[in-house]
């Protein structure tokens, strides 16, 4: 009785979890990545921040 009860259970589980995976297989392609443009930075930068308009570095310690 109790392995029927888990194997059920268990059953239950993979079927209500596959909408899931396959939910996260069809969105990869839609959150994919792209490098837009690059920018020079001095070799000893050690601070760096973005406000949606400025890219600001900084180096500290010279």
């Amino acid at each position: 009785m109790k392995k029927s009860v888990l194997f059920l259970f268990l059953v239950n589980a993979l079927i209500l979890a596959n909408p899931l995976w396959a939910g996260q297989q069809s969105e990869k392609g839609d959150r994919s990545w792209s490098i837009l443009q690059s920018w020079d930075i001095p070799g000893k930068a050690s601070g760096l921040a973005y406000d949606g308009t400025y890219l600001y570095f900084g180096i500290y310690g010279s």
